[in-house]
């Protein structure tokens, strides 16, 4: 009888003290995003290594880099991602210097 109230007082305690309420109200939310960013960002990661297409969903292989090196050896990636990074520096420029 004795250990059962010492366990009821630690948990009464515990729970009175605001930094582990805090812990226990936002862990649930934390742990939910978490999930939700952290699971489609590996799963897209995974895939750009590998040969997956909507084609080809269901016996796909992995592949390494030769996805990144084929986009890196075309032309109009570099000529869209100059036109991006222009883009991004004049509306910096524009935006917050105004």
């Amino acid at each position: 009888m004795q250990k059962r109230m010492s366990t009821e007082s630690r948990l009464s305690r515990a729970l009175n003290d605001p930094r582990v309420l805090a812990y226990l109200y936002t862990g649930p939310a934390l742990l939910v995003m978490a999930l939700v960013v952290l699971y489609p960002f590996i799963y897209n990661v995974v895939i750009s290594f590998s040969n997956l297409k909507l084609t080809h969903f269901y016996n796909w292989r992995l592949t390494g880099l030769h996805n990144y090196l084929a986009v890196l050896s075309e032309g109009s990636f570099w000529y869209f991602l100059f036109k991006t990074v222009l883009w991004t520096v004049l509306n910096l420029v524009f935006h917050v210097g105004i």
